[in-house]
């Protein structure tokens, strides 16, 4: 979808478009499992190595999209009731709300062996901190799973995933994140600088005990 100006409902366009079409162009961000893979090695970077969502500048420049892979051209609510009617926001908030929790999985345990391996994970403040981030990867899991088994009837007798669920994971993901960062830069300190090189670093022999 093209976004439209106000009271530009007549500039409103939605089309499919085959990435061979002449005149289309991506701008990518650099790649970090590119990068993963030049500085180390899956074990150092094991998300980005093989997660990778490789953002981009898409662009058009004098390409034609054929009238049979334009969705919808113009008009006044038709548009806007095709993409709600689709499910759209609440299909992309349940992948992203799953995804989020997943990484809060992850995230949570790096945190609680880092405190281990730091010597405060008997500080009262500490545990506090880490409690907060489990509650917020607590607080996903539980809003993926009632997008999921609160689901909500749609078109043909499918079923979308709850859009009450779906709006609050829009609220408090943006939350979410920057305390979780402060968090961990709070708790961890200079700690986080102290990293090896990559994992060759604990293969050699003269660094080993």
């Amino acid at each position: 979808c093209v976004p439209t100006p106000a009271a530009g409902d007549k500039y409103a366009l939605a089309f499919v478009v085959p990435m061979h079409t002449p005149g289309l162009k991506l701008i990518c961000r650099p790649s970090y499992e590119l990068a993963a893979g030049v500085m180390g090695s899956p074990f150092d970077y094991p998300l980005s190595s093989r997660f990778d969502e490789n953002d981009a500048i898409f662009i058009l420049d004098e390409a034609l999209i054929p009238w049979e892979y334009v969705l919808f051209y113009g008009g006044d609510e038709e548009p806007l009731q095709q993409l709600l009617g689709a499910g759209m926001e609440s299909r992309y908030c349940f992948h992203g709300c799953t995804r989020l929790a997943v990484k809060l999985d992850f995230i949570a345990g790096l945190l609680l062996k880092a405190i281990d391996m730091k010597g405060v994970n008997e500080f009262p403040g500490v545990q506090v901190q880490v409690g907060e981030v489990i509650a917020w990867r607590s607080l996903f899991w539980g809003l993926s799973d009632a997008m999921a088994q609160m689901a909500q009837p749609a078109q043909g007798g499918t079923v979308l995933p709850n859009k009450a669920y779906a709006m609050a994971y829009r609220v408090m993901m943006s939350m979410a994140y920057p305390k979780i960062k402060e968090f961990i830069e709070d708790i961890l300190v200079s700690s986080l600088i102290y990293q090896p090189s990559g994992i060759q670093d604990f293969q050699s022999s003269e660094l080993r005990p």
